[in-house]
């Protein structure tokens, strides 16, 4: 019966209107596509884990005391949201392998935080819209950067630029010019992987008083190395971090 109303009436109303009835179809399959514009969809959704790393870069020259200390605050900040149940603090060397996301450049004036958060009162991607913001505020004189882990492969940031040469002043120069011009777009955080320069102190031996007084350029070195780094006798290990000694 079924099949002979389907016959009877549908395919020769079909029939009789090919191309009306042809038109419909296709303004509802365009309408169907262009509802794509308008669902949300993410290449690598953040995986449901619990843990969240802060990198946190200070201006250099911070102690390694000073950088904990401000780890430790923003800790603190951290710790009134009632999802998160746990902290960890790496100052100067950043997260242990065993996580992912560690930084490219690190020294005594950076550090990371491992927040972990109860799925039940918060999601880690729910922490990280909720506190990236109030962390710059409250501590603008660091580099904050938040995230998690996401499913998939590592995406990276979500626009990077390579600027390759010979010549390293010629980089950093351009390096600073296009962060700027980036920033002006209204972008919400640019990076690099050069970092502020170092203060260093520049020697230029006198060969011909060192060929009077037969001393070499290994024997110089040596003794800046003795003066600024001392010499490790061995390390003490208190559990957290390796301390030389």
């Amino acid at each position: 019966m079924l099949a002979d109303w389907y016959a009877d009436r549908v395919l020769r109303s079909i029939g009789k209107r090919p191309v009306v009835i042809s038109l419909v179809g296709l303004m509802i399959t365009t309408g169907i596509f262009g509802l794509v514009a308008f669902t949300p969809f993410e290449f690598f959704p953040a995986a449901d884990r619990e843990e969240v790393t802060i990198d946190v870069t200070l201006p250099i020259g911070t102690t390694l005391e000073e950088t904990y200390e401000e780890l430790s605050d923003m800790a603190d900040v951290l710790s009134q949201d009632e999802g998160v149940f746990e902290t960890s603090i790496f100052a100067g060397t950043g997260v242990p392998g065993l996580f992912t996301g560690s930084m490219d450049i690190t020294g005594d004036y950076t550090g990371q935080i491992v927040v972990r958060v109860d799925r039940e009162n918060q999601t880690a991607k729910g922490l990280i819209d909720k506190w990236t913001e109030p962390l710059r505020s409250e501590f603008s004189n660091a580099t904050i950067f938040m995230n998690t882990i996401e499913q998939g492969p590592p995406s990276g940031a979500p626009v990077t630029v390579t600027i390759s040469g010979p010549d390293i002043e010629k980089l950093t120069s351009i390096q600073a010019s296009l962060q700027d011009r980036i920033e002006e777009l209204g972008t919400e955080l640019v990076l690099d992987n050069i970092g502020k320069p170092e203060p260093t102190i520049s020697y230029s031996p006198n060969r011909e008083i060192m060929e009077e007084y037969g001393v070499s350029i290994n024997q110089i070195s040596e003794q800046i190395r003795l003066t600024t780094d001392g010499i490790p006798l061995s390390s003490f290990d208190n559990g957290i971090n390796k301390k030389r000694i």
